[in-house]
């Protein structure tokens, strides 16, 4: 299997809590639903899928690519 990798696509508008990206919270949960997790902390609430490409499917190994300011609590 390949790593699960997050791929920023945009510079995000608000702050993002990437805590939920871990490999105990994602095990078992297929790419469409951690697509739909809420990380952003502001109003707007942006999505995984709104601030990053996922490709892969293994959450035992996490890769970010890209980077940014507004990235917080990146486990």
């Amino acid at each position: 299997m390949k790593a699960l990798t997050f791929t920023l696509v945009a510079e995000p508008a608000e702050r993002l809590d990437l805590s939920p990206l871990t490999p105990e919270r994602l095990a078992g949960i297929e790419r469409r639903d951690v697509e739909r997790i809420q990380i952003g902390m502001s109003k707007h609430g942006s999505k995984v899928g709104d601030i990053f490409r996922v490709a892969g499917s293994d959450p035992t190994y996490i890769v970010f690519e890209g980077g940014s300011t507004r990235l917080d609590l990146v486990a």
